[in-house]
């Protein structure tokens, strides 16, 4: 699968992203891409985020506000999105703060749509 593809025009599209993780719903990395070289903090970064996706999948269940389509965090020095690419899946990405979300989640998603294609979902 060519994940790393997909992924590359995101790193590069010039909106700040600069690291992203594929992970299953146990954490394990499938694929990351992370020019600065911080791959295993990446990964732990990544397998919390998709703690935080299942804790929200459950709390959103219960309430019947429908599927989780992105979450995003934002920290004083990093933002987290993560975006379920299928139900065993998901795509999480680390970028600089204070950036234009609506544009990343854009992005974002149509990288999903490749992924989701990947995966023959």
């Amino acid at each position: 699968m060519p994940f790393k593809q997909i992924l590359t025009p995101l790193l590069e599209n010039g909106q700040g992203i600069y690291s992203a993780i594929i992970a299953d719903w146990e954490g394990e990395a499938v694929d990351c891409l992370s020019p600065r070289g911080e791959i295993d903090d990446l990964k732990i970064f990544g397998a919390h985020q998709g703690i935080l996706l299942r804790h929200f999948r459950r709390c959103l269940d219960e309430s019947r506000c429908g599927a989780i389509r992105e979450i995003h965090i934002r920290a004083e020095r990093v933002d987290w999105f993560v975006f379920p690419i299928t139900s065993e899946y998901y795509l999480a990405l680390c970028v600089e703060p204070d950036q234009i979300s609506s544009r990343i989640s854009m992005e974002a998603q149509q990288c999903v749509a490749q992924l989701r294609d990947e995966f023959d979902v």
